[in-house]
């Protein structure tokens, strides 16, 4: 079927015919730069093209996005699946959301995935097996980047895995699991009966950690139950709306999404961070994935402007193979609380803004002329090795500094052969990389060939 196109006010998308073939045979499992055609780069980024368009993907300079639901029948007729299902992680109890994804993962057919975090951030990856701890293993789509195994209920992209924090699996793409299962014929199911949260899980109440206002990460508690006779996993979306608004939808403000694995008849505290665009009386509603409002309040939103944050990290003392980094943070406002979420990005060698580095989350919130001294630490380093650390105001560099680990006592030093000092590293994008990753998927070029490595 035709693949129709569209404008916009920045730019103009093509329509694909009927018949429009997709070059197979040129696509490449690894591209790596100066080793492949002009031919075998069109067929790859042509097919990259047909999926957004058939997905009616939303382009833009820095990221892209569009909705899962709308792919669903370009992928039938346009590309020609007979087999195409569209499901939520709500439709099932927690026991049958993992047999589904194990049934179609036994079967050797990868996930299309979508997650969203507290925050309301989302992304799509790619979820291609399963370990015997029943750890997921992820393409994130960041060329091998932090590819690796995860746990479904944190499915956080940046952090190692072996070192997991509160504030880490709070920013992972835990909320809101959807997904699309695909194969090229007809394939038998059972349709799943519709699974309503309503009268089962109960939100009791939410209270927040300091007045809410007009900066971000208010952090919130929010404690919820299960009432039902079995294991329950929900995502819980925080809004507020104008009390006079009876659709409650021309005045939305969507602050945060939550979401826990409940056993039956169990309460859980869970801990998120909001952040409001919307200033004066306003009612607070909390829903589950079904839409059923659990919890309603009136709460009054303050005004306010964002303050200056300072830095000061003080000058680490690593071991061999970690580290621990006390950092200095002032709100040099006089009248408001600072809302930031800091992010420590930890990269082997020099900074480089092509590879996130990995990462650890703080969520600060500072009461005005207030300072905290935070502390966290990063495992599995290498001996003698040079370290940048970088940390961040969400996004905006805020102070960097550098590191390196002693030598590691009592074991002898690896003797490095000719052929290991020649060995680069690439991601499966091509960019080379400052070191052997510890984790992940990666390209080894050597004198004797190049090679493609999975890292656990």
């Amino acid at each position: 079927d035709t693949l129709y196109g569209w404008n916009t006010s920045h730019y103009h998308v093509d329509t694909i015919p009927k018949g429009t073939v997709i070059d197979f045979p040129n696509i490449l499992d690894v591209y790596i730069p100066g080793e492949y055609s002009e031919a075998q780069a069109n067929a790859v980024s042509d097919l990259s093209y047909y999926c957004g368009i058939a997905s009616h993907m939303n382009w833009g300079a820095a990221s892209s996005g569009a909705n899962f639901s709308d792919a669903i029948e370009p992928l039938k007729k346009a590309f020609g699946y007979k087999y195409v299902r569209h499901v939520f992680s709500s439709e099932f109890n927690a026991e049958n959301w993992h047999k589904l994804l194990y049934e179609e993962l036994s079967h050797q057919r990868p996930i299309v995935f979508a997650g969203y975090t507290t925050t309301q951030a989302g992304h799509a990856f790619v979820v291609d097996g399963i370990n015997e701890d029943g750890f997921y293993h992820v393409l994130w789509g960041y060329g091998g980047d932090y590819d690796g195994y995860f746990n479904l209920d944190i499915f956080n992209t940046y952090e190692d895995p072996r070192e997991v924090t509160p504030n880490g699996q709070l920013f992972g793409c835990y909320c809101n699991q959807e997904v699309i299962l695909l194969h090229p014929d007809n394939l038998e199911y059972a349709v799943n009966d519709t699974l309503i949260h309503a009268n089962r899980l109960r939100v009791d109440s939410v209270k927040f950690m300091r007045q809410p206002d007009l900066n971000k990460f208010v952090t919130a508690k929010i404690y919820v139950r299960n009432v039902s006779d079995e294991t329950l996993y929900s995502s819980y979306l925080l809004m507020t709306y104008d009390p006079e608004d009876k659709t409650r939808e021309e005045s939305a403000d969507y602050i945060t999404l939550a979401g826990c694995t409940l056993e039956p008849h169990s309460s859980e505290c869970l801990t998120t961070y909001c952040s409001f665009s919307k200033s004066g009386k306003r009612v607070l509603a909390a829903f589950t994935d079904d839409s059923a409002f659990a919890f309603t309040d009136t709460i009054e939103v303050a005004y306010s402007k964002a303050p200056k944050v300072t830095v000061n990290i003080l000058q680490p003392q690593p071991t061999s193979e970690q580290v621990t980094l006390k950092t200095i943070f002032t709100n040099t406002s006089e009248n408001y609380w600072s809302g930031n979420q800091i992010i420590y990005c930890l990269y082997e060698g020099e900074y480089t803004s092509e590879y996130l580095g990995l990462q650890h989350y703080t969520v600060l919130n500072l009461p005005p002329r207030q300072t905290y001294t935070d502390s966290i630490t990063f495992g599995h380093l290498k001996p003698e090795t040079k370290y940048t650390m970088v940390v961040r105001n969400t996004w905006s560099d805020m102070h960097q500094i550098q590191f390196t680990t002693p030598a590691a006592s009592g074991i002898a030093q690896p003797v490095v052969t000719p052929a290991d000092s020649q060995e680069e590293y690439f991601n499966l994008n091509g960019i080379k990389l400052a070191g052997k990753p510890d984790r992940g998927i990666y390209i080894v070029k050597r004198p004797s060939g190049t090679i493609k490595i999975l890292k656990k």
